[in-house]
């Protein structure tokens, strides 16, 4: 069995090139695609070819197409469909790209079993922790940050893994899932996984997210050694250069995570409290006989940040500036700018 097909099939130039272009940002990561702009050369492709999932205008949509040996047809509708297709599923055509794709993806999720030969382990995906036992010192927008940096010429994904992110309704677009329902997917085991957090991950400016997660209680239930199997299901799974953890102190297995972490970035303060605390945090690490673990931090000093914005613009405005700048100078040899 070859690698997964998916096939657009529609007339209007302009959409099918925007779609594309947020469709290849996916990389490896996505079924191959194959376009077509008429139903003639869609017809003699499927003579010779098998698709798993066609997307088609629905002003291309017949019984002819309905006959052709097709696994699954999803009609891309600008309105209505006529009556006699309602058995076939819908995606609205005039929506943002990002959300059909999500679409599409869960659709796979549903109904499509990945073919493990063509999973993608990605050995070389470098794993950046950002913590501090310190709070409200800019630990997220340190890690929102660095992230579209990196993400200027890597695919970078970031996860919060804090009870209260702060960053539901800010980060913006419709809701695909969270976390927690990444981690219910991967307990079911139902070789589906890498179509899901495809379907899931959603995208700001430079850098790939899965949304936090909505229910506290529920994210302390999550064991430390799903953590680490999650992790590894997206080295396997995502064509991810770099992952980016933002943890918080409430997540199970706090310090298998760390351990996963090629380097730990930890903001820090001065005062003789968050001193305190961190010295703290190194004195449980030696307990655990884990001094190692401390080794790969890297305290740094972050600017305040002076800005009255909120949601995405806030969001936007730390790539202005001195902060971006600040962060810039910190990890000038993560960047790339040594």
């Amino acid at each position: 069995m070859g690698r997964s097909t998916l096939a657009l099939c529609d007339w209007e130039k302009r959409f099918v090139m925007g779609f594309l272009d947020h469709y290849m940002a996916g990389g490896n990561d996505y079924p191959d695609i194959k376009v077509f702009s008429d139903v003639e050369t869609l017809k003699a492709y499927v003579n010779e070819n098998y698709i798993e999932v066609l997307l088609i205008a629905d002003s291309f949509m017949s019984d002819e197409v309905s006959d052709l040996d097709i696994n699954k047809i999803i009609i891309l509708s600008e309105g209505s469909v006529p009556r006699k297709y309602a058995e076939f599923p819908v995606i609205y055509k005039y929506q943002s790209s990002e959300r059909i794709i999500s679409e599409i993806m869960n659709y796979y999720a549903d109904n499509v079993k990945e073919d493990v030969e063509y999973l993608c382990y990605k050995q070389n995906m470098r794993v950046i922790g950002v913590y501090s036992p310190v709070k409200r010192i800019g630990k997220t927008s340190f890690a929102l940050t660095l992230g579209q940096l990196l993400g200027a010429d890597k695919r970078v994904l970031y996860l919060n893994m804090e009870e209260y992110s702060g960053l539901t309704g800010v980060l913006g677009g419709s809701y695909k899932g969270d976390l927690l329902d990444a981690i219910f997917y991967q307990r079911r085991d139902s070789g589906n996984l890498k179509y899901k957090l495809q379907g899931m991950t959603c995208r700001l400016n430079n850098l790939d997210y899965i949304s936090p997660a909505m229910f506290s209680e529920e994210l302390k239930n999550v064991k430390g050694s799903e953590w680490i199997e999650f992790i590894e299901n997206i080295r396997q799974r995502m064509d991810y250069d770099v992952l980016i953890l933002d943890m918080g102190d409430t997540v199970s297995g706090l310090t298998s995570l760390m351990e996963k972490c090629s380097v730990i970035y930890m903001p820090q303060k001065h005062d003789f409290f968050s001193q305190g605390k961190i010295m703290q945090f190194e004195e449980y690490m030696r307990n655990l006989s884990k001094d190692w673990v401390t080794d790969k931090i890297i305290k740094i000093d972050l600017p305040e940040i002076a800005c009255d914005l909120s949601g995405k613009e806030y969001l936007e405005s730390l790539l202005e500036g001195p902060f971006v700048n600040h962060i810039k100078s910190l990890c000038m040899e993560e960047i790339g700018c040594g």
